[in-house]
């Protein structure tokens, strides 16, 4: 007999959908500010150098800490010598409001500063009502430590992880993901705080 389809975000033997892998790991979508730097906050959030708020019911109000500024104007700094002086364009806020966005980054970004950080970013996509995260088998962009960038299901994630965990130097793991609500923007998923 065939194994039986399934619907219901788990696991079973032909893989593991996103959705069970983020609640079997505890994990909790939070916001960062949709400011233009939210692929370096979202790195940040998960080093614990950024202030998020609980994705549920919330996020459009988030704003950027002018510490939290520094840290990102820094990181951008670091990617000027491959992608220009563009990428250095931070948002700019005046009274605490938000005025001009900054350079939008992402993946190509993340490929520059995991290797430079020592991180493992992966890029979920629960868009779309959520298909991608309920599909066995569906592919998510990772950027590895090295900087490679390689296309890998769940079930490839979480075996990844825990061989990074393996590691003499494991990586930092950024689980960023497309925001639902806001275009072209990312938010975070950390752990669940007891």
């Amino acid at each position: 007999m065939p194994p039986r389809k399934n619907y219901n975000g788990k696991a079973n033997d032909k893989g593991l959908t996103a959705s069970y892998f983020i609640k079997r790991n505890n994990l909790v979508k939070h916001a960062v500010a949709p400011d233009g730097s939210c692929w370096i906050s979202v790195i940040l959030a998960t080093l614990g150098m950024y202030k998020t708020k609980v994705k549920r019911g919330g996020g459009l109000n988030i704003k950027a800490t002018p510490d939290e500024q520094i840290l990102a104007n820094d990181i951008r700094q670091h990617l000027v010598p491959k992608f220009g002086a563009d990428i250095a364009d931070s948002p700019v806020y005046v009274n605490g409001e938000l005025e001009k966005l900054g350079a939008y980054g992402g993946d190509e970004h993340w490929q520059v500063l995991a290797p430079l950080f020592n991180l493992f970013v992966i890029l979920w996509d629960p868009r779309e009502y959520g298909i991608h995260m309920n599909t066995q088998r569906h592919k998510f962009i990772c950027v590895f430590p090295d900087g490679k960038l390689k296309l890998k299901d769940a079930l490839e994630i979480q075996n990844a992880i825990k061989a990074n965990k393996m590691t003499d130097d494991p990586a930092t793991v950024v689980h960023a993901a497309w925001s639902n609500t806001i275009p072209d923007h990312f938010d975070v998923y950390l752990i669940r705080k007891a």
